[in-house]
């Protein structure tokens, strides 16, 4: 967490997981900002995008990944959360599943769901996933 030109800005950094048909998981939060959301989370002190995301990825849905394709890195002001940032940088990110695996929403989340992005579009999504989704679909494909 670091304060920039008054704004306390925190590093985020999420995972849009994609099966093989096509369609990406998504899981329903039972906190802020609640709405359909992907495995995220912020970046730990000393923790790189991609370790916080592989870490987030297991915590959150119980997929062990060894790597995750970069998409994106984006700051998006007006995205304030429960620890109190007004802004957050995003590290958004690509895990292919190829091999079917047990996926178990941990105690943040609830019914699981595959979806394309058009499908997802049409769901109530935290505000970051939404302008990620917006604005960088193209990537994810």
């Amino acid at each position: 967490m670091a304060r920039r030109n008054g704004e306390l800005r925190h590093e985020s950094a999420g995972v849009f997981v994609r099966e093989t048909s096509g369609k990406y998981l998504f899981f329903e939060l039972r906190n802020f900002p609640y709405g359909l959301t992907i495995p995220t989370g912020h970046v730990d002190k000393g923790e790189s995008p991609q370790e916080a995301t592989i870490r987030e990825l297991e915590e959150e849905v119980g997929i062990k990944a060894s790597a995750v394709q970069e998409i994106i890195s984006d700051n998006i002001s007006g995205d304030s959360c429960s620890s109190g940032a007004d802004t957050h940088t995003w590290h958004a990110f690509l895990y292919r599943l190829d091999v079917p695996q047990e996926i178990t929403v941990s105690k943040e989340g609830r019914t699981l769901q595959w979806l394309t992005i058009d499908e997802a579009r049409k769901k109530h999504l935290p505000p970051a996933i939404d302008y990620l989704i917006t604005n960088y679909s193209n990537k994810l494909l």
